[in-house]
């Protein structure tokens, strides 16, 4: 009898470890995406537009004001610390990854001018807000919830 529990006990362990490993790969993919979306927007921003587009969306950028220059900066804060909170399996950083989400939204939302990417760049962008939304749905609604520390409490290697 204690063999079958015990066999139990591995199987839930290597549940566990599975999911762990699962959503530190999906956050990983999270940092990947990002780094490519960067990528993307910069060796595209001047060789897809004419000459006369790539200044117009040079002075576009230049008129980014101070909020929205402290609303970026914010935002990558908090998607840094929250990711890396994630990654390390923090409780804490559920909260940050979640700010960081909302006010991206939210700052996205209330820019007031348009802009234009290019289809490939506006494809990793979509990708990176799936990868998004499905870490937020494993850190709020999946068994990754519960295998998450409170500081101080966890170590990486589990």
């Amino acid at each position: 009898r204690s063999s079958a529990a015990s066999d139990v006990y591995k199987r839930q362990r290597y549940y566990i470890v599975e999911i762990k490993q699962t959503f530190r790969l999906i956050i990983m993919a999270h940092w990947v995406l990002i780094v490519l979306a960067f990528a993307a927007f910069a060796l595209s921003e001047d060789s897809a537009l004419s000459e006369d587009q790539a200044k117009e969306y040079r002075e576009l950028l230049l008129e980014t004001n101070s909020r929205d220059m402290a609303s970026m900066i914010l935002v990558a804060l908090l998607t840094v610390g929250g990711s890396v909170g994630l990654f390390l399996l923090q409780k804490w950083a559920r909260l940050m990854y979640l700010a960081a989400a909302a006010l991206a939204v939210f700052w996205t939302a209330g820019q007031g001018t348009p802009y234009l990417n290019l289809p490939f760049v506006e494809a990793i962008l979509d990708v990176l807000l799936i990868v998004t939304g499905i870490t937020i749905g494993l850190i709020y609604f999946s068994p990754v919830k519960d295998e998450l520390v409170s500081f101080g409490n966890g170590s990486v290697n589990q």
